[in-house]
């Protein structure tokens, strides 16, 4: 028989512990809490971890995509992209361009220089052009663009000595930096030689004499086709 006393410490012990609890049990609960606590750990560590997989996936997928997506654009577009930018991009913005003076005329190598060292000639270029090469059909010496100073040669913009002639008996001279020109301006071309650059026909440019370049300058004359070849970029 049990009395009323031990009655209520069995409710207590069961109230406090729970159904079907014991103290073994509890413990083996606390543990399990602990193991829980553990798998938590565990759960968040593979939270973690499929984050980091996740991370890994993502970022495998990320980099693969970004790999592949990069290594498309590069080679699809970016090395295309960058080639094509570079060089047709390039083109567009600037392409190698020529301009020259009586062309479509043979040269004529009869014309010979007289007293004056220099002689200039008026040239006006039809495009802008960032000029790198001059070249004149003549012999040794030297050549040299001046810009214009009220209708005669002016200031000095490039000047060097001529080349070897190439197969068809034309030197030139380089041009470093370029020097960039403008369509409808007047510039000047010179030569200090033996033999003129001209040809057999075509437009008789103007043209002054001086002993240097830096003048004074004699003119204007007229009377002889001269002939050039400008090459460089034009946008």
């Amino acid at each position: 028989m049990l009395n009323r006393t031990t009655v209520w410490v069995l409710v207590f012990f069961v109230t406090a512990c729970g159904p079907g609890c014991s103290g073994d049990h509890a413990t083996s609960t606390g543990d399990a809490g602990d193991a829980s606590a553990d798998t938590s750990g565990v759960t968040h560590d593979t939270g973690s971890g499929g984050d980091a997989a996740s991370a890994n996936d993502g970022g495998r997928k990320d980099t693969a995509t970004s790999d592949s997506g990069e290594d498309a654009d590069r080679d699809a577009g970016g090395m295309d992209a960058a080639d094509d930018g570079g060089t047709d991009g390039g083109m567009d913005v600037s392409t190698a361009c020529m301009a020259g003076q009586n062309l479509e005329y043979a040269p004529d190598d009869t014309c010979q220089h007289g007293a004056a060292v220099w002689i200039a000639w008026k040239w006006e270029p039809t495009d802008d052009i960032s000029v790198e090469e001059l070249q004149l059909h003549t012999d040794d010496g030297d050549a040299a663009l001046l810009d214009d100073d009220g209708g005669q040669p002016g200031q000095l913009l490039a000047q060097g000595t001529l080349s070897a002639a190439d197969a068809d008996g034309w030197r030139s001279i380089s041009l470093s930096p370029p020097v960039s020109v403008t369509a409808g301006s007047t510039y000047w071309i010179a030569e200090d030689v033996a033999v003129c650059s001209t040809a057999v026909d075509g437009i008789e440019f103007e043209y002054y004499t001086a002993d240097q370049l830096s003048g004074p300058w004699d003119g204007s004359f007229t009377g002889h086709s001269w002939t050039s070849k400008v090459s460089g970029t034009c946008p």
